[in-house]
């Protein structure tokens, strides 16, 4: 959680370099939009009650043309395939993220202290991102906006391989929205890097966020709730963090299994955006620079 807090919270060097383009820049109205740091609720294992309350009042406090991120990290809950097919239950039977004393195991009914997808749904009237860090992220494939308003959700794998579920380490979605070259490292088993290469590596992460920025703006096949919602800076170095780790992961020799690799909703483009020759030359380049390349398929 307090990796994703971090990576919400502006660098103040760049606030400096912002208050001093602002006071070279005309007296116009627009010179007075200066950008600050988001407001953040963060809820250590809350209830389900918590939850809603904190995200009905981020929405009504949500200024106009803009959107709300919520992420959720926890312990995943199945429901069993006979549990509530018929009526109101048969819309929780994904299952969701236990919350505060919720039952982690496989229910045969629906959990109540749990978010479910559809506990999402009243908030998509306004433009939103979800990011879902659980083992069972993929009970929020189904959520989408009837309000049509932009809206993206950023999952987890379904499953990784034994030894890169350290707890330490927390989420690996996480890992790599946080930190992209940290996460590189962690799945290549790279422990050490010299300062210079550092450097040189984060340099190469921003030539691949360059140009699969271009790539998905230019798909005629993007879904536009991603360009929407790249207008915003921090939701956009989620998108492009996310994709980063698409790369790596599917050109990684141990997650070639089901369900290894992200997935998201709406799903983006596969030739444009998530098969491009260029990009995955870019991770081989950077597994280079780390002496890993045997690492990639």
């Amino acid at each position: 959680m307090f990796r994703m807090l971090e990576c919400l919270e502006r660098d103040p060097e760049s606030i400096d370099r912002e208050d001093a383009d602002e006071s070279l820049s005309s007296d116009d109205e627009s010179s007075t939009d200066k950008r600050c740091n988001p407001n953040k609720y963060l809820l250590y294992r809350p209830s389900i009650y918590q939850i809603l309350t904190y995200l009905s009042a981020g929405i009504k406090d949500l200024p106009n043309n803009s959107a709300m991120l919520i992420y959720v990290s926890g312990e995943g809950l199945r429901t069993s395939g006979d549990c509530g097919e018929e009526g109101t239950a048969g819309l929780y039977r994904r299952g969701g993220i236990a919350t505060k004393d919720g039952n982690t195991s496989t229910s045969n009914s629906v959990e109540h202290q749990c978010i479910y997808a559809e506990d999402i749904l009243p908030f998509t009237r306004k433009p939103l991102m979800v990011i879902v860090d659980s083992s069972n992220s993929e009970a929020f494939m189904s959520l989408t906006s009837p309000f049509g308003q932009p809206l993206v959700c950023l999952l987890s794998p379904k499953q990784l391989p034994s030894n890169y579920t350290d707890s330490r380490v927390g989420g690996l979605l996480t890992l790599f929205l946080r930190n992209a070259l940290v996460a590189f490292c962690f799945v290549c088993g790279v422990s050490r890097v010299e300062k210079r290469m550092w450097t040189q590596c984060q340099s190469h992460i921003e030539k691949f966020f360059i140009q699969i920025t271009a790539l998905l703006q230019a798909s005629p096949e993007a879904d536009n709730s991603y360009l929407v919602l790249m207008e915003d800076d921090f939701l956009r170095i989620f998108i492009q963090r996310y994709l980063f780790m698409c790369y790596v992961l599917s050109g990684h020799k141990e997650f070639q299994g089901d369900g290894c690799c992200p997935r998201c909703v709406p799903p983006l483009p596969q030739t444009d955006v998530l098969q491009n020759p260029s990009l995955f030359g870019l991770i081989l380049d950077l597994a280079g620079m780390l002496k890993v390349t045997s690492t990639f398929c």
